[in-house]
């Protein structure tokens, strides 16, 4: 299904992109920004950790930092999508004593929560707010910069009142098993991978389990094991952890490993890395 898991950066505050064409992938992948995805028309899957989502006209989704994702979209129609993203920092700066705008960006153990169908006038409302977004980026007359935050903060009310008052009611589309493997990931993320005990608690089979979880995922479990824990790193590291608390919460046994593969994944060392997020 996918062919790759990897690290993006968000480098501005706010970035808004609509998209219409016949259908589009993205690999797997994590990333240290807040993101919005909402589809306008055409169908696609929606993958987070143990939980897939078939999306459909007013669909949407939100992803918060560091939840591993991807999307897969139907090539044989046209389909229209809107993706948001936004640095952390920039939603807290439209914050209000009263008012949270990060609370749709929390991090939920369950996954189907990030997930909505939106009614038409929501939709309308949303796709309204992008517009002006899209329009007013490409404006430098008087006082862009104070519309550009106010449409912001309206769009982010709007998504923040959709995921408090709508709820997800469908089915989780991801295959069976698949969903066993990741549930089984999730729940013992801080244990020494072992294939053999994944098998046993599964009661089936390590090849077979390797074979199905590859052709869905794209890549072999092991290497999605790995990315996981540099993902929990990075999201210790931007929560103020220091570097080897970071490391053996995030599940690695040895640091000189650890050290090695987060540089490989991120581009940075741990340390670089917690500089930058400050």
């Amino acid at each position: 299904m996918m062919s790759e898991y990897y690290f993006e950066r968000t480098n501005r505050m706010f970035i808004s992109n609509r998209r219409i064409d016949n259908g589009y992938s993205h690999p797997l992948h994590f990333h240290d920004g807040c993101e919005i995805y909402l589809l306008n028309k055409g169908d696609a899957t929606f993958n987070f950790e143990n939980f897939s989502f078939k999306m459909s006209h007013g669909s949407m989704v939100v992803i918060p930092p560091y939840v591993p994702h991807s999307s897969v979209c139907d090539s044989s129609v046209v389909y229209d999508r809107m993706v948001i993203s936004m640095k952390p920092e920039y939603v807290k700066k439209l914050c209000t004593p009263n008012t949270d705008l990060t609370e749709c960006f929390k991090r939920q153990s369950d996954c189907s929560k990030y997930a909505i169908v939106l009614d038409d006038e929501q939709l309308s409302e949303i796709m309204r707010l992008q517009h002006k977004l899209d329009g007013i980026k490409k404006d430098d007359m008087f006082g862009s910069d104070v519309l550009h935050d106010a449409y912001a903060a309206e769009f982010l009310v709007l998504v923040n009142r959709a995921m408090k008052y709508n709820s997800f009611t469908g089915d989780n589309a991801m295959p069976e098993i698949v969903h066993k493997i990741l549930s089984w990931m999730i729940k013992n993320r801080k244990e020494i991978f072992s294939m053999e005990n994944l098998a046993n608690d599964l009661h089936m089979s390590g090849s077979y389990l390797s074979r199905k979880f590859k052709e869905y995922m794209g890549i072999p479990i092991r290497q999605y094991i790995v990315q996981k824990k540099v993902e929990e790193a990075c999201y210790l590291l931007r929560m103020g952890e220091n570097v080897t608390n970071a490391c053996y919460s995030a599940g690695f046994n040895d640091y000189a490993n650890f050290i090695r593969t987060f540089k490989n994944v991120i581009g940075m060392t741990p340390g670089e890395y917690a500089k930058k997020s400050i």
